[in-house]
Parts: C-alpha cells; structure tokens; sequence
C-alpha cells in the first residue's frame, strides 16, 4: 500500500501531471477491478465445491476469506475481520486451495519465523512495525487456535508484500509531496506484490532474498548504524540544552562550558575527560570546530548564536532526520555505478565517487527557495567551454527588462545580444531600436544571449546532462557567494565552486592526456567549444538532511533549506516517528 500526503495534502488532481504514472497504475487497476473480482469469486466456489479439505488451518482460511468484506467504491482493499489487505492476497490464497503458505501441521515453521523476524526488525530500518501487523503477529504466534493460525498466515503475507515493496521503492511518493521530487529518481522494476510474495515463498534462502530488499549502498547502512546510536542517546535521555548567552571565544571562561563538553562528548564531537572545566582551551575548541562542520556552519571555533541553536535541537528530531533520510535512499535506484557524481542541495556539496571513496568535494550553490533545484538522477554527457548564456524567459522578463527600462544600454555592458527568435539563424536585432516600457510581456518573443566572457553568468564552463527541467553545472562569476553557509541563490542551476578541477576529474576519466594546461588552452582561445565526454558520467541531485561520511563514519546535519522534512516526516509517520513501537524477539514456541 503506498502511501502520499497527509489528510489535508494537495488534492490528486493538483498531482497528475507530476505523477503520470502513477495516474496510469490507479486507471489500470480501476479497469480490472471488476474482473479480478469475479475471478475471485470464481476461483473461491471452486476450492469450496471441488476440494476435499481437512487441515483445519485451510478449513479456517477458506471461511476467512470467504467472509472477506468487498471494497466500496473507490476502493481498492479488502476487510478481512478488523484487518485491511490487498485483492490480489484473496486471488493468491485461491489459488493454492486455500492452502496456507507459512504455516504447517505444527504452526508456524522457520520460513514463518524469518517473515516475523523481520517485520519486527523493521524498526531498525526506520520503519513501522505495525504498519505490517507486527503487533498482530507477536499476539498469534504462539496460537494453536486454527482460526488465529489462519489469520497469521494472512498478515504474514500482507505484512512481506507491504514491507518488500516500501524498502524497494520507499513507503512514500515523492511526487505526491513535492512537485520538485521526480520519480524518475526511484528504484524500478517489478511491483506486481504477487510475485514479490512467489518469490520469497520459492527462495532457497529466504533470510538471504528478506535482507536483499533492503538498499544495498553504504550510504543507507551507514544512516541505519547512526539511527541506532542516536536512539541509544534517546533511551538514555538525550543531551543537555544550553542556556542562551554571549558568543564564547578560546581563552574565555563561562559557566555554561561543563555542559558544552557534555553535549559534545555525548555525541562523539569531544574526546577529552576533564567534563566540569569552565575555560575554553584549544582541546575543546577543536571539538566545537567538529561540530560546526558536521552542521554545516561556519568553522571558527566560536560559540555563537548558530552553534548554540545546533546544539540544542532535540536528539529526537536529529532521529526524525535520520529516518527521513532513510527513506530519501530507498527512493534511489538500489545498484549505483561505482563512478558517480553526488549533489546534495540540503549540504550545498557535490562529491565525485569511485565506489564508496570520495575522489573529489567542492561547495556548490543551489536553487534558491523560490527556484528550487529539482531531485533527479542523469548523466553529464559533454563540457561547454567559454559557453553562451542564453537568458531564460523569466529572466528576461522579471530581471532583465527592469534594467533596460532604467538604462539602455544594459545589453552592451553585460556583453548580451538580442535576436529575433530562438532558432539557430534567427537575426540579431539592434537593441537600441527598442522603447523597453513598451516592450513589456512581449519580450518573450526574443533571445537573449550573453557571449563568452569574464562576466558571463556561466563563467567559462558548463557540465550539461540534458534534461526537461534545464537544469546543469555551471562555473559562475560571483565567487564571493561561496564564502556564505547557505547557499541557495541561484535560478535553479548548480554552480560549481572548482569548474576547473571538476572538468579535468571528468576528461580524465575518458583520456588522462586531459590536464589543466590542456583545459586552460581551450579557455584561453575564448571560443565556444563542445567536448563530449566517451563516458558520460552518473550524476544523482539529492536531497539530503542527514549524511554518514563513507570515509569516517561521521554523521552530518544540513538544514532543511526548502523545508520538506516535515512534509515526508507526517507522511511517513502520521501519528509522529515517537510512537514507533519496537517489539521484542518472538518467544519460541
């Protein structure tokens, strides 16, 4: 069952043009429903009238999903006793002659503990037990009632379908949460729950396929192993919040430092053993330093006002963040080529991996809230160097023509040309002929271009993946922008802070004849110049709050810039992530 947006969310019409696919899946099984259903039907009259039945396991199965509930309108689920499944379950057990499939003469047997086993252990996961009859299940499994091994048998497949499809395409839509979100990002393959549920019933191994589902990057373990660290902060009761105060600077003393190093040894930051000494020294300082680069601040080594507030967010929204990234990674295709390119919009980073060692960082800038940077996977297919800028419509629009209207001769000292439409031999125009006030909305029937240059607002190169958002990697003329912690100020597009060293990571990998003096003599002739790369490399724009660092195992938070952690926060936990319930081990029977 999947799930969207919270009661109150935007309404499926708004979604549909985000979200075809899904608008496909929801239109094909409306059209079958009717059928299956009557195949149903058929197929149950048929084990009740044809078989001779005396398992009493199958004799209570057959009169449970005979007294199924059928779904109303607009429904697509069924009501077996105060339980909801899915259709295909009642054709599935049909099928068999209401046979179940996890429980034998003496109940539950290994296969069944292993399903079990793992439905509980989704907790670890990030995920809800309940929400595949966790609770239910622990309640019946010591049952000799043949009613009630019946009904474990039933969750017992409910619960494996809905777990194996939510870790293998996450639980959530993320084109029902945020337009920005495209499902071109997720795992694809087969999600007949059907054959999910074969499948595991004919595996050799079944805990081997039970932990095959889950993602099998790093970057996902590496998210699970900090769940459990910051969890055992929770039980233990979380770290200390700091009062508010002036900025704390090396040298100084303050009364609040004995519960700074508290906090920071609690969350690994600060190694030290003297936990009481109200002086600020050098060994501390370099914890605090730690700190604020995990959280994306600036690293002073002085205490302010952001450090202060980073350190006084609850440790459970840090596990909120945890398992909101979690789920962000079971949207992402599970195989991922060895040589990648990550952009994480939320840390404002691009890393260059060969597996899972990082080969190349550098700071980036993203989309600004009101251009948000779209989360899409692609790959970067050739460099433009000393490229042309042409100018977007709503640029032109809304921050070119207010500059013109105030003074003309704008185009000639951006070095931007005008021409009359956008084909390839459309006409340059005289932008002096122009009366801008005039202009107004119609200026979208021209293109701007700015050419190559020292204020080009591409800088000398860009990394192109075409896509239907226009969005690519760009040097930019506006270094001083990357002294800033947040660095959301662009239209969309992702702007480089080392174009020349991601140029040459990229070339090398097609020719090591690539070096910067060969990439420098292309730049200098100023001159467009197109270089396609032999292998184009993956490129994965993520959205990520919380990260593991592969290299040291170190976890870092980024703010929330474009604020949809709280959205896949309701959406993944409707009662809120604090009400998960862990249950212990199954008791052996």
């Amino acid at each position: 069952m999947r799930h969207g947006l919270p009661a109150g969310g935007v309404p499926l019409a708004d979604r549909q043009g985000n979200c075809l696919h899904q608008c496909f899946i929801m239109g094909f099984r409306a059209m079958f429903l009717p059928f299956r259903l009557s195949v149903l039907l058929i197929l149950l009259l048929f084990s009740a009238a044809g078989a001779q039945v005396h398992d009493p396991v199958q004799l209570a199965l057959m009169d449970l999903l005979e007294n199924r509930s059928l779904p109303s309108n607009g429904e697509t689920d069924l009501r077996v006793g105060e339980y909801t499944v899915d259709q295909w379950l009642v054709e599935l057990y049909a099928q068999r002659d209401m046979r179940p499939l996890w429980i034998d003469e003496n109940g539950p047997g290994a296969r069944a503990s292993s399903i079990a086993s793992t439905i509980i252990a989704s907790f670890d996961e990030g995920l809800d037990p309940d929400a595949y009859h966790a609770e239910t299940i622990s309640r019946l499994w010591n049952s000799d009632d043949s009613s009630e091994l019946a009904l474990l048998d039933v969750l017992l497949t409910d619960g494996l379908s809905s777990y194996a499809a939510d870790m293998a395409q996450g639980r959530t839509e993320p084109c029902l949460l945020d337009p920005q979100l495209f499902a071109s990002a997720r795992q694809t393959g087969d999600n007949n729950p059907l054959a999910r549920v074969l499948e595991a019933y004919h595996a050799d191994d079944l805990d081997q396929y039970l932990d095959s589902l889950k993602p099998s990057h790093s970057a996902y373990g590496l998210l699970r192993d900090a769940l459990s660290e910051y969890r055992k902060i929770a039980a233990q009761g979380g770290w200390p919040a700091i009062p508010d105060g002036p900025s704390i600077r090396r040298g100084m003393q303050d009364p609040r430092l004995p519960k700074i190093r508290l906090r920071l040894t609690i969350t690994g930051d600060y190694g030290g053993t003297d936990l009481h000494s109200p002086l600020y020294d050098a060994e501390l300082a370099d914890a605090v330093k730690l700190f604020q680069k995990r959280h994306n601040l600036e690293i002073d080594g002085i205490i302010g006002r952001n450090t202060l507030a980073a350190m006084n967010v609850p440790v459970e929204k840090r596990i909120s963040q945890i398992l909101i990234n979690m789920e962000r990674w079971r949207w992402q295709p599970h195989r991922l080529d060895d040589r990648r390119v990550y952009v994480n919009i939320a840390g404002f980073y691009l890393h260059a991996m060969n597996k899972e060692k990082v080969e190349l960082a550098m700071p980036v800038i993203v989309g600004e809230v009101y251009h948000k940077t779209p989360v899409f996977s692609d790959r970067i297919r050739y460099i433009e160097f000393n490229p042309y800028w042409n100018i977007p419509d709503s640029i032109a629009r809304n921050e070119i023509l207010p500059e013109l209207i105030k003074n003309p001769a704008y185009l000639e000292e951006n070095n931007i040309r005008i021409f009359e439409g956008w084909s390839e031999n459309a006409p340059e125009l005289d932008g002096s002929i122009f009366n801008w006030r005039d202009i107004g909305r119609h200026i979208n029937r021209y293109r701007f271009r700015q050419d190559p240059g020292p204020d080009n607002s591409l800088g000398r190169m860009k990394f192109v993946f075409p896509n239907r958002y226009s969005v690519f990697l760009h040097d930019t003329p506006r270094r001083d922008l990357f002294k800033h912690d947040d660095r959301a100020f662009s239209h969309g597009c992702i702007r480089v802070s080392e174009p020349l060293d991601f140029a040459g990571y990229l070339l090398a990998q097609d020719d090591d004849s690539w070096d910067t003096e060969r990439i420098n003599k292309i730049l200098d002739e100023k001159k467009r110049t197109v270089v396609v790369l032999k292998n184009p490399m993956p490129i994965h724009i993520l959205y990520r709050t919380a990260i593991v660092d592969p290299e040291t195992g170190i976890i870092s938070f980024f703010k929330d810039v474009y604020g949809r952690d709280e959205l896949l926060l309701q959406a993944l936990y409707p009662g809120g992530s604090a009400k998960i319930c862990q249950y212990p081990p199954l008791a052996p029977r």
